[in-house]
Formats: C-alpha cells, structure tokens, sequence
C-alpha cells in the first residue's frame, strides 16, 4: 500500500511569495536578508520546539554571514543551524 502526502510547495516570508524547491533557493541565493532571517528561525524554530526569540537574534546574523561566504548558502545555513548553540543546548 502506497501513501501519498501532499506537500505544500508555495509560501510567503515577510510578504513575499515563492513557490517550490527552486522559488525558494533563488530567492535564498538572491541574499534578501529579510527572507534568509525568517528561514533561519523557522528552522531554529522547527529544531528548538520554539519560537525564535531575542536572544537567537545573534546566532541568526552569524548564520547570516556565514551563508554569505559560502558556495552553497541554503546549505551552510542547514548546517550552521544544527552546529548553533541554540540547537545543540536545546
């Protein structure tokens, strides 16, 4: 028996819309810093069983700089996700 799950492939981050994989690594790749912060704390988020806060500000704009000098940003943003403070104290 095969099970089929629906994924939801469209979004929207501070009102701005991208839809599938590939909507939302231009839009990654592109360095709008409003949409890279609210993908990092979506996924401090989802990692941390909480809402990003105040105190994640800093390792969001560390994240931030890291992806910046990287080849593959949305990678190291993963990356530096689950090497952060917050994630691993969690």
């Amino acid at each position: 028996m095969t099970i089929r799950l629906s994924l939801e492939s469209e979004g929207r981050v501070h009102g701005r819309r991208f839809s599938g994989v590939e909507g939302l690594q231009k839009a990654l790749l592109s360095k709008d810093v409003l949409l890279a912060e609210a993908y990092i704390e979506a996924l401090l988020s989802m990692a941390n069983g909480r809402q990003s806060g105040v105190a994640d500000k800093t390792i969001v704009q560390d994240i931030i700089k890291r992806a910046n000098t990287a080849d593959l940003p949305a990678l190291s943003i993963l990356v530096a996700v689950l090497r952060s403070d917050a994630f691993r104290t969690h």
